[in-house]
């Protein structure tokens, strides 16, 4: 779980999962929840902390992340 901060100002969390999957060879992760504040949407923040949480489950061998 990793909160999402703009400076002091609380805009999110987002939650991802790990697991072991036969099927792509080792760990995998599911999107388990992404919240945005209202007042914070439709400005990449989002988009932002996806992109963080990618890079961060690279780094920890995660070979696929569901969100479905």
């Amino acid at each position: 779980m990793w909160l999402i901060y703009d400076g002091p100002a609380f805009l999110g969390y987002i939650i991802l999962t790990r697991g072991f999957s036969f099927a792509f060879h080792g760990h995998d992760a599911f999107l388990d929840e992404l919240y945005i504040v209202p007042a914070y949407r439709r400005r990449g923040f989002g988009r932002r902390a996806m992109a963080f949480v990618e890079q961060e489950a690279c780094e920890m061998g995660v070979k696929a992340i569901d969100g479905t």
